[in-house]
């Protein structure tokens, strides 16, 4: 059975590649020196060099730990899946939200967070602000921002939902040009963060009835 360089793993391929023709080099090199050393005349009381005998049987088992090595890692796949971080995914299978979009005379937002798990779970949020609501035009600039100019507390609040509650906001704008837009919905809690797109177009006539 042959064996390619691409189906193994990296490690066998540098081992393959480099490491292996080196002590294969090294193993040779020691050999003929031993050879060189056993036809010379020597007195017969003389022994062999016993740290020279065991560096010579040394290289081919480090040989050996290292092809095992190399071989026993994983080869890597070709196909690629990014993974989920698992934070994110809690938040998915806990949290679930929505936003709903009406247009008229004002463009009405309703922000929906509802607790999809079977427990109660406590919202944790780094300030007196729960959400924030931002309307972006198709270039991706923020036409409008509800948090704008608003004041908040900086103190830690809480909020707990029961199972399948949901805590919905409400916000308004009141557009000043027509036109194609996208508004996004955050829950800036710390333990469960959250973010909802709606897209939605205005109409040239519901700007002129205000």
């Amino acid at each position: 059975m042959d064996i390619t360089v691409e189906s193994v793993s990296p490690n066998a391929q540098i081992i393959t590649t480099y490491v292996l023709p080196i002590a294969l080099t090294t193993r040779l090199n020691v050999d003929r020196f031993a050879h060189g050393r056993s036809v010379r005349s020597e007195p017969p009381t003389s022994r062999p060099d016993r740290l020279f005998m065991r560096f010579r049987y040394l290289v081919p088992f480090l040989v050996a730990c290292a092809l095992a090595f190399a071989y026993a890692s994983p080869s890597p796949s070709h196909s690629y899946e990014p993974a989920v971080p698992m934070r994110h995914r809690a938040v998915r299978d806990t949290i679930g939200a929505s936003l709903d979009v009406t247009v008229g005379e004002t463009v009405k937002f309703a922000f929906r967070v509802t607790n999809s798990s079977a427990k109660r779970v406590e919202l944790r949020f780094p300030s007196g602000q729960t959400h924030d609501l931002v309307v972006l035009d198709p270039q991706g600039r923020e036409v409008w921002r509800w948090s704008s100019g608003r004041m908040f507390t900086q103190s830690m609040q809480n909020k707990v939902l029961g199972a399948s509650d949901t805590l919905t906001f409400t916000e308004t704008w009141h557009p000043e040009h027509p036109g194609t837009y996208t508004a996004v919905a955050s829950l800036l809690s710390q333990n469960f963060p959250t973010e909802q797109r709606a897209e939605f177009s205005l109409p040239a006539k519901a700007v002129s009835l205000r």
